[in-house]
């Protein structure tokens, strides 16, 4: 090994030493979608496919049976008003 390559190896070695690491901060958030990718990703018939990240798999739907229950009564309601408007 010749000197500037020594001397260059030195050098590189020295600011690996004093140059700090860039710490990353990983958010909670982040660490689940990648761990989330990470989970799904598949390659199936020569194409990439992977889960949302964002999306949790615990779907928690409210009940809407009274809600669209009463839509559907307006609905009816209106129907029978407007003779034109149920045929149609």
């Amino acid at each position: 090994m010749n000197n500037s390559q020594e001397l260059n190896n030195l050098a590189c070695r020295f600011w690996d030493i004093e140059e700090p690491k860039e710490i990353q901060i990983v958010k909670p958030e982040e660490k689940l979608a990648r761990d989330t990718v990470a989970e799904n990703l598949t390659f199936e018939d020569g194409r990439y496919s992977v889960g949302l990240p964002w999306k949790t798999k615990d779907h928690e739907l409210p009940d809407n049976f009274k809600m669209a229950f009463h839509c559907l009564q307006n609905t009816e309601k209106r129907l029978q008003k407007s003779p034109e408007l149920a045929q149609a």
